[in-house]
């Protein structure tokens, strides 16, 4: 059996568990790992052209990273014409900066923008998330304090609010302060700021995200798009991601 059709078997095998059963609760970020590894593994073989992180059963053998592709053929997106057509945004192009940071959302939309960056011509891409912070803690980031120095973003991606909407009563009130110091150092480097609000949450929200959409330059509605996620309910599976990401750089397009 060829290296690419045994990757695409069990790939495909995954995601259909991950829809079918709840028995096993990593499954969905097991199918997401694999995932990953099948992309760096076939473009180590095929190439950029088989770069499958965005692995889902109908995808075509020609397949490339196309955002066109990403959007139509993944994600149901339910208020993405108004997210285009209403809203503000900053251009990217081949000679941005681009400095996706944030927390296990950031972690995943990671490959796919790292992806979209490279098929589009942008050389100089950096994505950092770590799972389960929030915004005060990336407010007193040494690493992003370094990194604002050392890598000179002219565009800045911040997916954060899962966590800090999880605080529950009086979050908004708690974070606040924080949102306002990030914001201010992001912006002071000169760069357009993008907050990637998170998507539809299975809890009820504490209003941070309502701040971050208010006082950030720009903002991506995420919630209003229909999402594909993994069993346990809040994170995107691996298809979710793929087309999250792939709205997003549509919209920056």
């Amino acid at each position: 059996m060829r290296l690419d059709a045994f990757f695409e078997i069990f790939g495909d095998f995954l995601f259909l568990l991950t829809r079918k059963t709840e028995l096993v609760h990593g499954l969905g970020e097991l199918a997401h790992r694999f995932a990953e590894l099948r992309a760096n593994v076939l473009e180590k073989f095929h190439g950029s052209e088989f770069y499958t992180t965005l692995a889902h059963a109908n995808i075509p053998k020609e397949y490339t990273v196309d955002k066109r592709w990403l959007l139509g053929g993944l994600l149901v997106a339910t208020g993405v014409g108004l997210v285009a057509a209403a809203t503000r945004r900053p251009r990217v192009t081949p000679e941005s900066r681009v400095l996706l940071f944030g927390d296990s959302m950031a972690v995943g939309l990671d490959p796919h923008m790292r992806a979209l960056a490279t098929e589009t011509g942008v050389e100089d891409y950096l994505g950092h998330g770590i799972v389960g912070t929030r915004i005060d803690q990336w407010d007193k980031s040494p690493w992003l304090d370094e990194t604002l120095q050392s890598f000179r973003p002219t565009l800045i991606l911040v997916s954060l609010g899962t966590n800090d909407e999880a605080l529950g009563q009086g979050a908004a009130l708690r974070q606040e302060p924080y949102l306002d110091d990030l914001l201010e150092k992001l912006e002071s480097t000169g760069a357009d700021v993008v907050w990637i609000g998170p998507p539809e949450l299975p809890f009820p929200r504490a209003g941070v995200s309502d701040l971050a959409r208010d006082k950030a330059p720009y903002y991506f509605r995420s919630e209003l798009l229909d999402i594909p996620r993994s069993p346990d309910g809040l994170h995107p599976n691996a298809a979710g991601y793929a087309g999250w990401s792939g709205n997003i750089w549509r919209w920056l397009s």
